[in-house]
């Protein structure tokens, strides 16, 4: 677990000087603000969707530290004398770690881990020298093992693409030229001032008194005008339908879902004889569950009339042409069992039904379903969600 280490030094080994204090670089002020700003959405964003997906998970700690962001990257750069362009370049590998995994949260139970893993990475690429895996678990507050563990982790989720100049330079590139934009944006936005004459003071009080001199606060009027212009970066804005979708899905790349009460507005295999009607509030949700999933359809028939009502219903509202659904994806059978049958076969991440049977029966064999009915059952599986709809379960109602 990541340690609450505050201002406290590393262990340092014997005989080993220590670092000697350095100004902290304005570029871990703006990173600092970014993530925090980047944390405090990410965290809403998990109380709307209900999960942090899931892979980050290796750096997730027991308990969030105490210690703010800014005073840990500040740690980080005291001891370990990193440049800090590996602090950009530490800022992009969390950035493609987003865009590639959209479904996981940097959040406070991981931030830290992250910036130190990254950091040191980055310092490994970037750096002549640098201190070893032992030194930064030190400062970083964590043991080496895991810190050895993270950073094969993250290796892994950056497909080892940690010196491709068209990723990371670019994007380190894009944050640097971000960051000289804001500081021309403080400057320009503010009127130049006048600078006072000097004026000639007499010999005998030509020594100035440090005591008397006025403070120097035009580190904290930065720092506020940073804070500022992320502030205005960062407004809180409503999650999108494709992001609750890969939230609620957690990453799952198939997905099975019979269609009698959840994508028709027919209930009963007799009703198809007649008609089948897609409902249209569906058509949202189901057209973003196949820019992310691998979605199959099925349903039970009494005869190839109803099976060719429904798929002309599926054709005739667009879910072949602007979704990633095919004809072949669409499943029919003749009993329950073989429906269950079917999932049990293609052995997806997440099933959703309204047969409360089916879904029992399958709670030991599907990691996720989703059982859709007005009332809810008296008894589910800890895996076994329940919702009146898909478009209620995914928010989109």
């Amino acid at each position: 677990m990541l340690a609450s280490t505050g201002d406290d030094e590393p262990d340092l080994v014997v005989g080993q000087d220590l670092p000697t204090e350095a100004a902290t670089p304005r570029v871990l002020t703006i990173i600092s603000h970014v993530m925090e700003k980047l944390v405090a959405r990410n965290e809403w964003l998990a109380k709307q969707t209900k999960g942090f997906g899931k892979s980050l998970e290796a750096f997730h700690g027991v308990r969030a530290p105490s210690i703010s962001i800014a005073k840990y990257l500040e740690r980080i750069y005291k001891y370990t004398k990193c440049s800090p362009s590996c602090f950009v370049v530490g800022y992009a590998y969390i950035d493609r770690l987003a865009h590639k995994h959209p479904g996981s949260l940097v959040v406070s139970l991981n931030v830290h881990r992250l910036l130190v893993t990254c950091v040191m990475i980055a310092s490994k690429m970037l750096d002549d020298v640098h201190y070893n895996n032992e030194f930064y678990a030190r400062v970083g507050g964590v043991s080496n093992a895991d810190l050895n563990k993270m950073e094969l982790e993250l290796l892994f989720l950056l497909d080892f693409r940690v010196t491709d100049s068209r990723s990371v330079g670019a994007i380190a590139g894009l944050a640097i030229a971000v960051i000289f934009t804001w500081r021309a944006l403080r400057t320009t936005g503010e009127p130049p001032r006048r600078q006072p004459k000097r004026r000639m003071q007499p010999a005998e009080t030509s020594q100035s008194n440090p005591a008397s001199s006025p403070p120097d606060v035009s580190a904290s009027h930065e720092d506020n005008g940073v804070q500022d212009v992320v502030d205005h970066f960062f407004q809180p804005v409503k999650p999108t339908l494709g992001q609750i979708v890969r939230q609620k899905l957690s990453e799952g790349r198939k997905v099975t879902c019979r269609l009698l009460g959840v994508i028709l507005e027919e209930s009963s295999p007799e009703e198809l004889q007649k008609q089948a009607t897609v409902r249209s509030s569906v058509l949202e949700v189901l057209l973003e569950i196949t820019k992310y999933s691998d979605l199959y359809l099925m349903e039970r028939v009494l005869d190839d009339e109803s099976e060719a009502k429904v798929l002309q219903a599926l054709e005739t509202a667009g879910v072949f042409t602007s979704g990633g659904l095919v004809k072949d994806k669409v499943l029919f059978c003749s009993t329950e069992m073989g429906r269950s049958s079917f999932v049990r076969q293609l052995e997806p991440d997440w099933h959703i039904d309204t047969n409360p049977e089916i879904s029992t029966q399958l709670a030991r064999f599907i990691k996720y379903q989703l059982h859709v009915s007005d009332a809810k059952p008296e008894r589910t599986a800890p895996n076994v969600f329940c919702s009146q709809s898909i478009e209620q379960f995914f928010g989109s109602a």
